[in-house]
């Protein structure tokens, strides 16, 4: 098996143009190991400020901090150019401004994490501010981010041990899960399965999304806590694509939980750009592949079916904004080449995928030019990038240009390179690999 690509989300620069993929070789993983945390005492003002050594001053950390609020306010990664706030700003906005107050005046620990990841993600938007204009090396940035991360991650871990019912606690520890996916996903982060598989054990631990929204109906946390675990819920989901394993929130028997929060559409359209049918098609999908399930599987058949005539009819029935329609019949389209690909084992040149490809391809130039929203672009790119003949790569150079342009974050390079490396490939005649070999294990934003 030829290496999958391993090292390409860590680039500390955004624009670098070398390639970090590993030649073949007979690797079987891409999955790293845990990575170890630092000591459950620390806190932002014990870090070292560089890799000089140093302490973080209170201006330091407050400079960070208001970093981090900045992308958080405005993620760039999920939406570029919006033209609403994101659904999940206002309340996560409102609960660091508290965590900053109550953590200067040493009140709670899990206020302190809530500063300390909002930092984390300060440093990680210098960085690429850094690369972005010039600077030598944005490295030191990036370690400070992951030194304060591996601190929160340590507190994380121990918050979550209290009680089941404590929905204030559960609303702040949700909170910093998703502060800590998004830094991963930012920062192309190869140890974010830590995060990722604590996320779904946390939520398990705690009876599931449908006990936690219970157990919190008389709770002011209620609508909050629907919010973060929707957020949770399509991370969670997307991540499947790379860890080959099924979606653990929205498993069966309770899958149906995440259609009665009234929040839920709201999220998917303001922040992921498609919709929540489209979802559930790519838990679906995610499912039928971690099974290890063929074409002959009624599950996998009944799939196809919605993706090829049921969905279309919905998508064109359905009075969704124009950028909504583009996210779903953009990952229709990619949904249908992976589930050719790895389920039905069809070769690319198949006219199915071929098919689909050439509509890809039309379709992310109507959105990069038309909408200017980087929404959900990964892997219709990714999929593109596997399906389309040699003559029309031209074509898919000049999107991935333009979307690299609007993007300040790694996923688009990481995207860039594993597309090139299956190209090079292929046409030296050192392997038939396909993106899925080579990318490995990706945070999922690098996929989605």
């Amino acid at each position: 098996m030829t290496a999958p690509l391993t090292h390409v989300h860590t680039h500390f620069n955004p624009r670098q143009e070398e390639s970090n993929i590993p030649a073949r070789n007979n690797s079987t993983s891409a999955i790293t190991p845990l990575h170890a945390v630092v000591a459950p005492t620390s806190n932002i003002s014990s870090l070292d400020a560089s890799t000089h050594g140093g302490q973080l001053t209170e201006a330091n950390t407050a400079s960070l901090f208001f970093h981090g609020i900045s992308f958080i306010s405005s993620p760039t990664l999920i939406n570029i150019r919006s033209r609403q706030t994101p659904a999940r700003t206002e309340r996560i906005l409102v609960l660091l401004w508290e965590a900053f107050l109550l953590a200067k005046a040493d009140q709670e620990r899990v206020s302190h994490a809530l500063v300390e990841a909002t930092c984390a993600i300060g440093a990680v938007k210098l960085a690429f501010s850094e690369a972005k204009n010039g600077a030598a090396s944005p490295k030191h940035c990036l370690e400070r981010s992951k030194m304060i991360m591996n601190s929160v991650f340590q507190l994380v871990n121990k918050e979550s041990a209290g009680p089941i019912h404590d929905s204030e606690r559960q609303e702040k520890v949700l909170a910093l899960t998703q502060l800590m996916m998004l830094r991963d996903a930012y920062v192309g982060d190869p140890d974010w399965l830590n995060t990722y598989r604590f996320c779904a054990k946390y939520v398990a631990e705690q009876g599931g999304p449908a006990n936690i929204i219970h157990a919190a109906q008389m709770s002011s946390s209620r609508p909050h806590i629907e919010r973060f675990l929707a957020y949770l819920t399509v991370y969670e989901t997307l991540g499947a694509f790379s860890t080959k394993e099924a979606p653990v929130l929205l498993s069966c028997p309770n899958s149906l939980w995440l259609e009665d929060l009234p929040c839920a559409q709201e999220i998917m359209h303001a922040d992921f750009g498609f919709s929540l049918p489209t979802l559930f098609l790519i838990a679906n999908l995610a499912g039928i592949v971690a099974s290890g399930e063929t074409s002959d599987c009624l599950e996998s058949q009944s799939l196809f079916t919605s993706l090829d005539t049921t969905h279309l009819a919905t998508i064109s029935s359905t009075p969704s904004p124009v950028r909504i329609q583009f996210g779903d019949l953009l990952m229709r389209h990619s949904l249908i080449c992976h589930l050719l690909l790895v389920v039905y084992s069809f070769h690319r040149s198949h006219a199915r995928i071929q098919q689909a490809g050439s509509a890809i391809l039309e379709l992310l130039v109507e959105v990069t030019i038309w909408t200017g929203s980087m929404i959900n672009l990964l892997h219709p790119l990714l999929m593109a990038g596997e399906v389309i003949p040699k003559e029309q790569r031209h074509i898919l150079e000049l999107i991935l240009g333009t979307a690299r342009e609007k993007a300040d974050t790694a996923d688009v390079d990481a995207i860039h390179a594993v597309i090139k490396e299956c190209w090079h490939r292929r046409d030296n005649g050192t392997g038939e690999e396909t993106v899925f070999d080579v990318i490995g294990c990706a945070p999922p934003t690098n996929i989605l």
